[in-house]
């Protein structure tokens, strides 16, 4: 398994035209990594039989406990206690929205026109501002037992680290940085972004 988690890790730092030019032999397309560490068939048979969670308890759409991102809900758990566990971060933290490029069908697929990655699903990351580790993720997917509005997202992500004198920065402004803030000070700005 971590052959295969290695094999997919290897596929977003070299990017191919397609699965198959992975285990190509043409020279010009040739990847060193995938072809020495597992047969492309294997491959493809752990990527289309992997299941993250158990399907018996999953809970229908329209009940009151679904969660529509249930079939990835134990893995994004995972990394979200593992980011915690292996890192601290420093005082000046910030939140930020990534997005994962996805253009099929999907009920949380997202547009957002200014972005250069349009359609996707959206994520919202808590980072610390000097290295921009990621320490908690959370994904929106209009769940409806939670609010997608930016207060209640900045809160849940903020949640462990309240009352610790860190620092939220929205935005990374060049003035930002030079004029710091005390802890418990307030910078609001009418025109562009806002510090807490």
């Amino acid at each position: 398994m971590w052959n295969f988690i290695a094999i997919c890790i290897h596929m977003g730092l070299d990017k191919k035209s397609t699965l198959h030019n992975y285990w190509t032999r043409h020279p010009v397309l040739y990847s060193l990594v995938a072809p020495k560490v597992m047969v492309r068939e294997r491959f493809l048979s752990i990527l289309a039989f992997l299941h993250i969670n158990d399907n018996d308890s999953f809970v229908p759409h329209g009940q009151p406990d679904h969660d529509r991102i249930q079939k990835i809900r134990p893995f994004i758990d995972y990394l979200n206690a593992k980011f915690k566990e292996v890192y601290q971060p420093q005082r000046e933290v910030c939140i930020d929205e990534a997005m994962i490029p996805f253009k099929r069908r999907s009920r949380f697929k997202v547009y957002l026109k200014n972005q250069p990655t349009k359609w996707g699903f959206q994520l919202y990351e808590l980072c610390e501002s000097s290295s921009g580790y990621v320490w908690s993720v959370e994904m929106c997917c209009a769940d409806k037992r939670m609010s997608n509005k930016p207060d209640d997202v900045t809160m849940r992500l903020l949640q462990p680290l309240l009352d610790q004198g860190y620092r939220l920065y929205v935005g990374m402004p060049a003035d930002l940085f030079r004029n710091r803030q005390r802890p418990g000070d307030f910078d609001f700005r009418r025109k562009g972004q806002l510090m807490f």
